[in-house]
């Protein structure tokens, strides 16, 4: 399913992981504009929660360099390129610039067949025509979304999901693995039990933006 004008959507990974256990794959692709294409895949697993497998294509999301900007913090080398497309540790400078592709040559390779796949096929803004996310005013952002639903009894794999588990579980005997998504589903299990803690200064920094 294609949207063309769409905006970032950061809450996808709750609306697919909420699907059947033993449903579909989920293959989401969009095209990202301040951060390079992110990618999300979800398979389901009878009796835990979804693989999730939330990512973009880039060394580390926008909102990491703007967090470092704010506090005065250098990043760390490889994070992102400057306006003249050099390397930089200056967070502002990388503001100015963009963050970098993850896996140099390779990860610019795959977020061009994401940018294809959520921008090509939706008909949306490429992502060097997309307005930039912090901006407050001017036309919609333009955004690609592409969503990709798979059954697999329907390519003639029957048992794709205890296939899946057996690989998973697999990987779980080495010692320090983890499956994708884990630490997301451990947190969200956190919060629903003990709450969430806000920092008082964010709560007066959004009574002050609600205020305007």
């Amino acid at each position: 399913m294609p949207w063309r004008h769409a905006s970032p959507m950061d809450q996808r990974t709750q609306f697919i992981a909420e699907s059947s256990p033993d449903g579909p794959s989920h293959d989401t692709q969009g095209n990202p504009g301040d951060e390079h294409a992110p990618r999300q895949e979800q398979h389901p697993w009878r009796r835990r929660p979804p693989l999730v497998i939330d990512m973009s294509t880039s060394a580390t999301a926008r909102v990491n360099v703007v967090a470092a900007a704010s506090k005065g913090q250098p990043i760390p080398a490889g994070w992102a390129l400057d306006r003249d497309g050099q390397p930089t540790t200056d967070p502002q400078r990388a503001l100015e610039g963009t963050v970098a592709p993850l896996g140099g040559y390779k990860g610019t390779g795959l977020a061009l067949m994401v940018e294809i796949l959520a921008a090509g096929l939706t008909g949306a803004n490429w992502s060097n025509a997309v307005i930039p996310m912090a901006t407050n005013d001017g036309p919609p952002l333009g955004l690609g979304q592409l969503f990709l639903a798979l059954a697999p009894a329907r390519l003639g794999v029957s048992s794709f999901t205890d296939r899946l588990e057996t690989m998973l579980k697999e990987m779980l005997t080495e010692e320090g693995v983890r499956v994708p998504g884990d630490r997301r589903h451990a947190a969200r299990a956190r919060a629903e039990r003990d709450g969430v803690t806000v920092p008082s200064v964010l709560i007066e920094r959004l009574k002050r933006y609600a205020g305007r």
